[in-house]
């Protein structure tokens, strides 16, 4: 077994350049303290089950994180900006807000 504690393995900066890269990802988990998640409706009791809404969580963020990506890709590639929640333009929205943008939309 590999030992990541090997100073000659890996440097101080590699060990903490990886440890700030794990803020990224617990970032996209804070939804889950969010009111309109509704969590604390979720009760499973099989080892199983949890693991499996864990794996359908990690996936969403997944989704979630790569039309985030795209999004500002397409916005960047193309010059464009949306105003944020104070009324400034930006090319680097977040998914959350454009779904909020979207949910006064009525078909």
């Amino acid at each position: 077994m590999e030992t990541y504690l090997d100073t000659e393995a890996v440097t101080n900066s590699q060990v903490l350049s990886e440890y700030k890269a794990q803020q990224s990802n617990e970032r996209g988990f804070r939804f889950i303290k969010d009111p309109l998640f509704f969590t604390s409706s979720v009760f499973v009791k099989k080892p199983e089950r949890v693991e499996a809404i864990g794996m359908i969580m990690g996936l969403c963020l997944l989704v979630y994180n790569l039309a985030q990506r795209k999004l500002r890709e397409q916005l960047e590639a193309t010059n464009n900006r949306v105003k944020n929640q104070v009324k400034k333009l930006t090319n680097k929205p977040t998914m959350r807000w454009i779904f909020q943008m979207f949910q006064a939309l009525i078909v």
